[in-house]
């Protein structure tokens, strides 16, 4: 995460609160490194929604409701250009 710097480029950070693959704590750094909400979109599943892990396969995240929603996410930023924003931002 140390080596992570803003690019200029738009990133749409999907995460959970409940993760248990991922630490929420680097995911909120390398937000802020890449250039935080400025640059970035951060679209959180809440932790009473219980998506284990934001992606987009069954075997990681049986949770399908959450898997039409992270495609739907995905597919709007590359259409569009437009950043999700969802759930508690990272501070800073």
């Amino acid at each position: 995460a140390s080596k992570i710097k803003p690019s200029g480029a738009p990133i749409q950070f999907i995460t959970t609160a409940s993760d248990r693959a991922v630490s929420n704590d680097a995911i909120q750094r390398v937000y802020q490194r890449a250039g935080g909400p400025r640059t970035n979109g951060w679209y959180q599943f809440p932790l009473e929604e219980r998506v284990p892990h934001p992606m987009l396969s069954p075997l990681t995240n049986p949770k399908l409701e959450s898997i039409e929603q992270i495609n739907d996410t995905i597919v709007r930023f590359f259409d569009t250009g437009r950043l999700a924003q969802r759930g508690s931002l990272p501070p800073g």
